[in-house]
């Protein structure tokens, strides 16, 4: 399918206005029909030229990172020996040593926000912490979290970032592998997503778009870049707009284009 100029020029016009009114810092477009890509363009809301070449194309996608870590618990589960339905303190004894989780606790409400896990809250001032540099298995093994279960919201929707944590620690454990080095072998590679990172030190140079607030008029930058092994299941991973197409398009086909992951 082709586009016309004339459409062309109606996308860009919108997308350029949002850019402006929102105080986007940047923005990548890739639109698709059956699978196929028939437009793409860059906007940045400092210049009125959308055309303007810009190299910086990795942004940190926080909290999209979870539906990786939820997608992999579910088509690994039995590559891994991840029975969904066990209480996650048989699964991950090391949370039950520092933690007080009820063992009713299930894998499964790990992955809908329906756990009642008591939510950790993430400092982004203290990226340089000798603590961040600490695996998500470990975290857990040596006491970082202290965990407990508030019986009054498990069945009911509450999100929590620390539980997918808890998944990228039930991944470690299982598969022996780093949680960042067994998402990149076994989805990453597999979808060709060849410039998704967990790592910010594997970013080519000039490649990263230095994440930034939006507050009040003003974009500003945030004073480091999150870098936080810990949390790379729930919240820390940097892509681009076509990368996160790929996967976007796999987990709306649920799984079905190409059996990549099979």
């Amino acid at each position: 399918m082709k586009i016309t100029e004339q459409c062309k020029f109606g996308i860009d016009d919108c997308v350029n206005k949002f850019v402006m009114i929102n105080g986007v810092p940047q923005l990548d477009l890739v639109i698709t029909r059956n699978q196929d890509d028939f437009y793409e363009n860059r906007y940045d809301f400092r210049s009125a030229d959308p055309s303007r070449e810009m190299v910086a194309d990795t942004y940190m996608l926080s909290s999209i990172t979870k539906t990786i870590t939820a997608f992999s618990i579910i088509n690994f589960a039995d590559h891994l020996g991840i029975s969904l339905a066990d209480p996650i303190a048989t699964q991950l004894p090391a949370l039950t040593k520092f933690s007080q989780l009820s063992t009713k606790l299930r894998v499964i409400d790990l992955l809908g926000h329906t756990a009642g896990v008591n939510s950790a809250k993430f400092n982004w001032a203290s990226f340089s912490a000798a603590s961040e540099r600490m695996g998500v298995l470990e975290s857990f093994e040596t006491g970082e979290y202290r965990l407990s279960t508030d019986v009054g919201k498990m069945c009911s929707w509450s999100y929590a970032s620390i539980s997918y944590d808890i998944l990228g620690a039930l991944i470690e454990l299982k598969s022996g592998s780093r949680f960042s080095a067994f998402i990149m072998e076994h989805v990453f590679k597999r979808l060709g997503m060849t410039q998704s990172y967990f790592d910010v030190s594997e970013i080519p140079a000039g490649k990263l778009c230095h994440p930034t607030v939006y507050d009040h008029g003003e974009v500003l930058k945030l004073e480091g870049v999150p870098n936080a092994v810990r949390h790379r299941p729930s919240t820390v991973l940097f892509s681009t707009a076509k990368d996160l197409y790929k996967w976007g398009k796999y987990i709306a086909s649920r799984g079905a284009v190409g059996s990549e992951l099979k």
